[in-house]
């Protein structure tokens, strides 16, 4: 019985052709499904690099948008010290003193904030230029602040005022009685002095300070004849316009040190433009760069796909083929 049974499973067995078709048909559909999980894979983690390649190109680009945002900002912020600066220049009044030292410190709060987070070696050179010029800027307007306030905000203060008073003292002498011919005089060159006096506050040249000398020297001559009343005259006149003098070239220094400080904070406004321009055009250049990059990445991305999709697709229609004719070939070959 068991003789019989052994002999009814060797009956069973397949022919030799139909094994070897079988074996090789699990070949190819072994390599069919091998060629389409390698594809698949190969796709999955082309999509992922290729994700990550892009995620980091866009944040690069909203990296230099937040930088191209903060950097006009900070040309926002100078503008507005500027005009703080002219308004102070004009009004004379120190509340935009201190709201020029809040947009300051404003200024350079934003140029640390983008040297720590977002510059380059590059960039990190034009906001550390900047960021010197603020300083600079803080330090040439509180000169010119300083000497403003020396020169007096109103006719009546500091410096100004004091001149003023002296050349008051002086017009009131020279025309209080008794009048003389020599005070007559005298009152002529002291409207000359005066006249230079206002010409070297229109024009800022010092040579009407050398004018208004000369004048001064000639007030205090003595081409008369030598009498007790005339001299006693020349003497006051020469204490009182020796002082006026004095006032007048303190005053000249002064105005000329303002002047002088006033150019020096608008050179280096000048500058901050400059070098703000650099940096915008920096992040100008980075931010075209990089969206070329991110173009020619996804171009990349985009041939890579479909390369792998036809070899992909290639290797698959041909175990196709090659299974269809197997099978094929079985069929017709058979008896």
């Amino acid at each position: 019985m068991t003789r019989e049974n052994n002999k009814e499973i060797l009956d069973l067995s397949l022919p030799p052709e139909d094994q070897r078709f079988l074996f090789k048909m699990s070949y190819s559909i072994t390599g069919l499904i091998s060629v389409t999980f390698f594809g698949l894979l190969a796709i999955i983690v082309s999509l992922i690099i290729s994700g990550s390649k892009i995620e980091k190109d866009i944040y690069t680009q909203q990296k230099n948008g937040m930088l191209q945002d903060k950097t006009m900002n900070l040309l926002s912020t100078q503008i507005d010290m500027r005009r703080l600066e002219r308004s102070f220049v004009q009004e004379k009044n120190k509340e935009f003193v201190n709201q020029y030292h809040v947009l300051a410190n404003k200024a350079m709060d934003i140029i640390a904030e983008i040297r720590e987070k977002y510059s380059n070696e590059i960039a990190e050179t034009i906001y550390a230029e900047l960021y010197q010029n603020i300083q600079k800027q803080i330090q040439f307007f509180e000169l010119e602040a300083m000497h403003l306030e020396g020169l007096g905000f109103n006719e009546n203060q500091g410096l100004q005022g004091q001149l003023r008073k002296l050349a008051r003292d002086i017009e009131v002498y020279v025309t209080k009685e008794p009048q003389s011919s020599l005070k007559k005089e005298l009152f002529i060159l002291y409207l000359n002095l005066r006249r230079h006096e206002k010409d070297f506050i229109s024009r800022l040249d010092p040579k009407y300070v050398e004018m208004a000398q000369a004048e001064f020297n000639m007030m205090v001559r003595q081409p008369h004849p030598a009498t007790a009343a005339l001299n006693q005259v020349h003497e006051d006149v020469k204490v009182l316009g020796r002082k006026y003098m004095e006032g007048l070239n303190a005053f000249a220094k002064v105005i000329l040190l303002e002047k002088d400080a006033n150019q020096k904070l608008i050179d280096s406004y000048n500058a901050f433009t400059i070098s703000l321009s650099r940096a915008l055009n920096y992040i100008s250049d980075q931010t075209a760069s990089q969206r070329e990059i991110e173009l020619n990445s996804i171009q990349l991305i985009k041939n890579t796909m479909g390369i792998a999709a036809f070899v992909f697709l290639t290797l698959i229609g041909l175990y196709g083929i090659i299974i269809i004719r197997r099978i094929v070939n079985s069929i017709l070959t058979k008896p």
